[in-house]
Parts: C-alpha cells; structure tokens; sequence
C-alpha cells in the first residue's frame, strides 16, 4: 500500500490508549483498542518483527532507507545528522536559547530514542544525552544505541531503559527534553507529558518533533489503516491538534509553537521547501519570490487534512 512518508512511521512501543472525551469518543477507543488488539493476536508480531518485515521486502526499500532502519545503524545515524530534517531542528531548539548557547554544557533528554539517530545527533552537536528507550531489541531498540556509541566510540551518550510515563530522574534535570516521532506512542498523553515537563528545567526546551495529528478522532481508523506496519504489529496511534495543545499546557509548557506540515522540513523529510519550492517554480515558469513561496505552503497547510499528518510541537518549561 502506498504510505505517505511525511506522515512517517513511529519507532518504539506499543500504543496502549490516552485519555478520550465523551461516551461516542470512548466507544471508538474501545473499538479501536479491540482492533489492536485483535490484529496483534492474529499477527503475533512484535515491532521489531514488523520493521525486520519491511526491510525484507524490496518495495519498501525506499521507506526502510527514509525512516532510517537501514543497516549498519551507524551509517544511518550519520545520514540523519546531515539531513534536512536534523538541520532544521538544530535551527530550531538553538533559537530557544540566548545567544551563549552552548549545548556542552546542558543535558538533554531524547525520550523514546528508538535506534539513536537523535541521540547521535544531539551528542554529535555536544549536547550531554541521556537515550530514553524502552525496547532492548539489537535492531530498532537500546541495543541498536550501543551499537552506535561504539561505533562511534561516543562519551556522552547514557541508555536508560524507563518509560516516558514514569522517569526515574530528578525534577528540573535536564535543559532539553526531545522526543522524535514518541508523543503519539504515549499511552496516558496528560502523563507522558507531565513526566517530561517534570524532569525539564524552568526555561527549559520542549520539543516533540514529527508526531502524527488528526483533524478529528473518527480520523483515527483511516489513518491506522494507510500505515505500512499498523497491520503488522497494531501498535500506532494519533492524537488531535487539540489533545497534544491541552497535555502539554496542562503540565506546564508554554510559548507553545506548532509547526505543521509545510512549515518545516522536521516534517516534510524526506521531501524539503526547496524541493517544493522548485516544483512550484516549474509549474508556474519562473522562481518564485519568498512571499509567493510562503503564501503557496500556507495555502497547503489549509488544504491538509490527512489523517496521521506530521507536526511538530515545540516550547519552555514555565
């Protein structure tokens, strides 16, 4: 089935239900959780077994390569430091501190870091990592993190093996919390989101990058449906714009900035604004100037509705 890669695919465990609202809204969780359910006991097939399956197979070559499953891991973490995606992000978490950032001197926390391609890359820039991963699987889990520390041979980098739901670190510990492609995993999101604002620093950086947003919660199911690896292992969730913006308010992040789709290239990759904004110049005859370009990704984000759509969400601990 084709899948759209700026909805992009999780990385880490299993999905096991937030908080809904109202009696229609826990009947569809309910259902949905059965579904789950259901196609896990059908399938029994874990989430490594899920990426080992598409890495098997030729026609998600390209998929396996865009989401960074590709072997070696060291290879792959290397790719995403001087990719698009980690550019912008760069961009992005330096613009939240004054000018005498300097991330060797901070402690950031990369929470469901999945195979470590975040962990390298925030260590990689000098930050002090702590990798947040649950999962022990050699391939897509801690160990696939070890892999590349030493592969690389990296001193800043630690694994811890809790989940966002329940740290085992100190309040105010780290200067950062990043979390790629993990909120919508959560399965209480007022808790995940609480945990991490707990273990933030008062100013410090909140950044949940690439994560998967519904218009509205009936939006769920077409969404579960496009993803290539839901049917393998039942695992993937989504949340409202809605539901993300209440979590994070509610434990205490502010200066709240979404970045939709066509905002950034955190959710565009492994497409880019240049890349579209060249498309754009060939199907109009000429280059067009920046108000015209960013009147053009406006207008898309409008028309947007795909269930499972990626934005990022970024803001300070209060």
């Amino acid at each position: 089935m084709p899948f759209d890669n700026r909805r992009g695919i999780g990385r880490n465990g299993k999905y096991s239900g937030g908080r809904h609202r109202g009696r229609k809204s826990r009947q569809n969780h309910q259902k949905n959780k059965r579904i789950n359910r259901e196609c896990a006991q059908m399938n029994k097939i874990s989430w490594e077994e899920a990426v080992a399956k598409i890495k098997s197979d030729e026609t998600f070559k390209k998929l396996v390569i865009d989401s960074f499953f590709d072997d070696p891991v060291t290879s792959a973490a290397e790719r995403f430091y001087y990719g698009g995606e980690w550019s912008a992000a760069r961009e992005l978490i330096a613009g939240f501190f004054p000018q005498n950032y300097e991330p060797h001197k901070m402690k950031a926390i990369d929470i469901g870091a999945g195979r470590g391609i975040a962990s390298y890359a925030l260590a990689r820039d000098g930050w002090n990592v702590t990798a947040l991963e649950p999962c022990g699987s050699v391939s897509v889990g801690n160990r696939a993190i070890q892999k590349i520390i030493d592969g690389f041979n990296i001193k800043n980098i630690s694994i811890s093996d809790d989940y966002g739901e329940s740290l085992k670190f100190a309040n105010g510990a780290f200067d950062l919390v990043y979390m790629r492609q993990a909120l919508h995993h959560a399965a209480a999101l007022d808790k995940f989101c609480s945990e991490a604002a707990r273990v933030l620093k008062s100013g410090g950086v909140f950044i949940a990058a690439r994560e998967h947003v519904l218009t509205r919660k009936s939006d769920l199911q077409a969404f579960l449906d496009a993803h290539p690896l839901h049917k393998y292992y039942g695992g993937e969730n989504a949340y409202t714009l809605e539901e993300y913006r209440i979590a994070l308010e509610k434990a205490g992040i502010g200066r709240i900035r979404v970045l939709k789709t066509y905002d950034s290239d955190i959710n565009l990759f492994p497409d880019s604004l240049e890349s579209l904004k060249k498309r754009l110049g060939a199907k109009i005859g000429f280059n067009p100037p920046a108000f015209i370009s960013g009147a053009a990704m406006l207008v898309l984000n409008f028309l947007n509705s795909a269930p499972g759509r990626l934005y990022t969400f970024a803001g300070v601990k209060l």
